[in-house]
């Protein structure tokens, strides 16, 4: 740390840290091996209406050089393994690799799950080392989708992606600096807005549900001081559109204080007009014995806005061992026949070995103490739950977890009934597996994991149907390279968005979209003249309401004129009502001055005055005067405008117009123009006029900007 002696430090004795390892040396000889994640495909999702081209990477883990070796690829028919190609392949370094490509055209590849299987002998005099890695089988996912490429979505500096509800145009990015949560728009282009913090006191929960019509539904734990300067911590719950408009926000749950307990590992769920939340209650006090008592609860509502519409299920799983800084949140999924739940709990047997595993339960919401459990994988975590409605009605389960860590780690994949009765399931290596993502479709079950590959940590996509009675699981390839983080769907758009972070340590987005068929019956003559004009449908409704605006000026500014030619050709006699010093209102004639005069064109003063209870703001081209003094923050300027409320408000309306973290501190003088208009709208938001007058307010705007203000005004 600090190795050029630029920080002055009180003790710099733990600047430096030496540590040793062992470095093996490779094994004398030749040792073919074909490593997991050795399979890669061109385009990353086989599409069956395309070519695909298929890369297999054969790695030489010995010292020596492979002079030559024999590759055979073969495809599982109905006949059974059929060889398709043998490659006779030369010189193959020692602690090196070669990869060998086979193509497929199109039609050649059907939509499903299709089995290959890839042998090497080595060949001549010499003599492999270890044989029993030289077969590898595998599945390709042959998909009607396509994967776009990354994109860097521009996150504010120390935030950490928390979660992300897809939507058809603009979607909704929800983030945390560490003790805020904050709440971003997000556009095709993933260009972010920060529109809201919606938590300045957030203690580390959060989960999110969106209904059909782009409404999500937030709970998240927080923690806060009340009246008498104790420190709490609730559950909260809020409803959040797409234009980042939020309900009341109601605390779910009974305050806790840190000697009492406290809340953590949130999910949530809908199904229909039902919400729930599930998560773990550590109970410090346990009602004056203090014997510490973890368990599950689950909050349920069919009116959510409702403060006093949430049921309570206490201690649905009575008593847990597990800790907060060792578990993974609580997974809760509604089905037709139960509540389901997936919950970590320690595994206590004979080994001695300290270890947590993954348990299922169902019940009906409503009640306590569910009594059907069972332990579903030993040494285990990062379990993710969904439940799918079968032909017959009944609830299918799928659940998938992390069995075992490290090298060692594997992806279990499992579908049931509610009563555990298996249809289908798989296990795959996936060594360092760190993340599981499920994804609900039309199509199916969309199944994202991370693992290490041969030579970078890879993402993988996997697709898990259920139809006709039968589950099939699809295991696919890798998509793309990095630590996979957030995964979220809209069915409405067609689209997956993957949110990772990439081999070069910056977050990505990409998006793995469907093959769709355009329905050109339903596009109206609007739609095929935006997609002529090559505009994106926002911008074409920007540019629509803006023509409108013309066109309405345009037709105001015509009447105005032959209104001014017809007044030129005439007398006219204009009626002045002038209050008398008694300001008794106007009853008769007596009270007014009739004035039969011609209009004087070129009159170039006169008085104007404002109405009862009108509260005008001015907005100016030049806000240069209005910014005094210049060295005053952008904060404590619109905090100026306010001194009755505290500086958390303040910095929530600012963000509402994208000023956020160290913007907020910036000096007046230091603004740029788009900068000082935001600061200016701020100011007037807070003041509530009823009379705007603008003076040309887009100059300085973007796009974006410019939109927003239209459909604010």
């Amino acid at each position: 740390i600090d190795p050029s002696d630029l920080i002055d430090e009180s003790d710099e004795s733990n600047n430096v840290i030496s540590l040793t390892f062992p470095v093996d040396p490779r094994p004398p000889g030749v040792d073919l091996t074909f490593r997991p994640g050795a399979v890669a495909t061109d385009p990353e999702v086989p599409n069956p209406n395309g070519e695909t081209q298929m890369t297999i990477r054969l790695d030489n883990l010995g010292a020596d050089l492979a002079l030559q070796a024999t590759m055979s690829l073969n495809h599982w028919t109905e006949l059974g393994w059929e060889v398709i190609d043998t490659r006779t392949l030369d010189l193959i370094p020692g602690a090196g690799f070669v990869e060998v490509p086979f193509t497929f055209h199109a039609t050649e590849l059907k939509a499903g799950v299709e089995k290959f299987r890839v042998e090497v002998t080595v060949d001549g005099d010499q003599v492999d080392l270890d044989t029993s890695d030289n077969e590898l089988e595998f599945t390709l996912l042959v998909d009607p989708s396509r994967l776009q490429g990354a994109r860097r979505p521009d996150l504010p500096s120390g935030h950490v992606p928390l979660e992300f509800s897809a939507a058809e145009g603009e979607s909704l990015l929800f983030t945390s600096d560490g003790s805020s949560v904050w709440v971003h728009r997000v556009n095709e282009r993933y260009d972010l807005f920060t529109c809201l913090e919606l938590e300045d006191e957030w203690s580390g929960s959060f989960a999110l549900a969106a209904t059909d019509d782009d409404k999500m539904h937030v709970a998240w734990t927080r923690r806060f001081v009340d009246d008498f300067g104790l420190t709490l911590h609730t559950v909260s719950f809020t409803t959040i559109d797409s234009s980042c408009t939020i309900s009341e926000i109601t605390d779910l749950m009974t305050p806790l204080s840190l000697a009492e307990g406290k809340y953590w590992g949130l999910d949530m769920d809908i199904r229909s007009d039902t919400v729930a939340v599930a998560g773990y209650h550590r109970d410090l006090a346990t009602l004056g014995t203090y014997d510490d008592i973890t368990s599950v609860f689950v909050l349920d509502s069919d009116t959510p806005a409702d403060a006093d519409g949430w049921r309570l299920s206490r201690e649905i799983i009575p008593l847990v061992e597990v800790i907060e800084t060792a578990a993974d949140p609580v997974q809760i999924s509604l089905g037709s026949e139960w509540a389901h739940i997936l919950f970590q709990d320690a595994r206590n047997d004979t080994t001695g070995v300290e270890r947590l595993g993954v348990f299922y339960a169902h019940g009906n919401l409503g009640e306590q103490n569910w009594a059907f459990r069972k332990a579903m994988g030993d040494d285990a975590g990062g379990a993710q739950l969904a439940v799918l409605e079968g032909d017959d009605g009944k609830d299918i389960v799928v659940t998938g977890w992390r069995e075992l860590d490290g090298y060692n780690a594997e992806l279990v994949l499992s579908v049931t009934y509610s009563n555990l009765t298996e249809l289908a399931s798989e296990r795959v290596a996936a060594a360092g597996l760190l993340r599981l993502r499920f994804v609900e479709t039309s199509r199916g079950l969309q199944v994202f994991h991370d693992a290490v590959g041969p030579a970078s940590r890879q993402i993988h996509y996997s697709l898990i149907t259920v139809k006709d009675g039968e589950s099939e699981i699809a295991l696919g390839g890798p998509l793309t390279e990095g630590w996979l983080s957030l995964a979220s769907r809209s069915d409405e758009a067609g689209e997956t968005h993957i949110i990772y972070t990439s081999s070069s340590l910056d977050w990505r987005a990409r998006l793995l979209v469907d093959d769709r068929e355009p329905e050109l019956q339903k596009t109206s003559i609007l739609d095929r003249l935006r997609i002529l004009m090559n505009l994106d449908e926002r911008t074409f409704q920007l540019v629509s309401k803006i023509l409108m605006a013309t066109c309405i000026m345009a037709t105001v500014l015509l009447l105005a004129v032959s209104a001014g030619m017809l007044g030129r050709r005439r007398r006219e006699e204009v009626l002045v009502a002038v209050l008398e010093d008694d300001d008794d209102p106007i009853e008769d004639d007596e009270d007014a001055e009739l004035i039969d005069d011609e209009i004087d064109d070129d009159a170039d003063e006169g008085e104007s005055e404002w109405g009862y209870e009108t509260h005008p703001a001015y907005f100016a081209q030049d806000h240069r005067e209005e910014f005094d003094p210049p060295h005053n923050t952008a904060e404590g300027w619109v905090w100026d405008s306010c001194p009755d409320r505290d500086i958390g408000y303040v910095r929530a309306r600012m963000a509402q117009m994208l000023f956020s973290g160290d913007d907020s501190k910036k000096r007046l003088s230091a603004l740029s123009g788009g900068e000082a208009t935001r600061l200016v709208f701020t100011r007037l938001a807070i003041a509530r006029p009823n009379v705007l007058v603008l003076d040309e307010p887009t100059n300085h705007l973007d796009l974006e900007s410019i939109e927003a203000l239209v459909e604010g005004l």
